[in-house]
């Protein structure tokens, strides 16, 4: 895949799951009683913390785009990873309360999240793990003249 169009890939997955979180968040944050099961927290996850965990989410993912389009891979993989667990830790919600105590509407966005996540997770690692694509040297191994190799 060309630099340019694996740009594209993560900017377009990484949009999409941006959203997709958006969504899921925002309707943790308003129905927060449900995905509880109506049980007070006394833990970690609190109403306020789901939109400040969101906005940290998606600063970490940003960065590593910004790492992507700056050359910086590993960088990159691990700033898509962290934004990845945004909805990836969206499954922990069965762990409380049944999906069928959830609507039509949480239960999809509960998915979509995860899923999105997922396919983040996989963009961040092969990010990672993955050489940069670049031009195709010229038979004597050099760059033509007059390009810029930088």
């Amino acid at each position: 895949m060309k630099r340019s169009g694996e740009l594209t890939t993560v900017r377009r997955v990484f949009a999409t799951a941006v959203v997709l979180s958006g969504v899921h968040y925002y309707d943790n944050t308003v129905r927060f009683e449900d995905y509880t099961g109506g049980k007070a927290s006394d833990g970690f996850i609190t109403r306020p913390v789901i939109p400040i965990s969101l906005v940290l989410f998606t600063i970490a993912g940003v960065a590593g785009y910004r790492a992507l389009k700056a050359g910086n891979r590993r960088l990159a993989g691990v700033g898509l990873a962290v934004y990845s667990v945004s909805g990836l830790i969206g499954l922990g919600h069965y762990t409380t309360v049944s999906p069928s105590e959830f609507s039509a509407f949480q239960n999809t966005f509960i998915a979509l999240d995860f899923l999105a996540g997922l396919a983040v997770l996989i963009l961040a690692v092969r990010v990672a793990t993955t050489a940069s694509v670049t031009r195709p040297p010229t038979t004597t191994g050099r760059s033509p003249v007059g390009s810029a190799s930088r």
